[in-house]
């Protein structure tokens, strides 16, 4: 699936209150916080999708990528990787074929960008929720 990445880094607020928990308390606020905005983009993918059997529709999820150093992140697919299980399909309809135009049917890139104000908002909002939530239970 096509990567966009939304950057929380550089905020001074959030990373300052960030650093003021252990870091796996950064990461558990940081991934709900972005669970709970990808879900918004989910929500809109699944409305751009085309629809021929409610198949792809149906298995459209949210994922959690592999971690690498300093980052945390979610995808939001079919499957572990592009062209590869039952919808695979989809990985056609968004990088084209041949015969079929590049990003002619891709709807995960509109859906990003028709929520990314209003996700980039939330996620913020959420994090600073969350520092707030996990400072007053310790």
């Amino acid at each position: 699936m096509p990567k966009v990445a939304f950057v929380a880094t550089g905020i001074e607020a959030i990373d300052r209150k960030l650093m003021s928990l252990e870091p796996k308390l950064q990461k558990k606020v940081i991934r709900k916080a972005q669970r709970d905005g990808a879900k918004d983009v989910l929500v809109k993918a699944k409305s751009l999708a085309p629809v021929k059997s409610g198949a792809l529709k149906k298995n459209l999820k949210i994922r959690s990528i592999k971690r690498t150093k300093g980052s945390i992140g979610l995808d939001i697919g079919t499957a572990d990787k592009d062209f590869t299980g039952y919808e695979f399909y989809s990985s056609f309809l968004i990088f084209g074929t041949k015969k079929l135009e590049r990003g002619k049917h891709d709807f995960l890139t509109p859906a990003y960008e028709q929520t990314n104000e209003s996700v980039r908002a939330k996620i913020i909002d959420q994090i600073m929720a969350g520092i707030e939530r996990e400072a007053n239970a310790n």
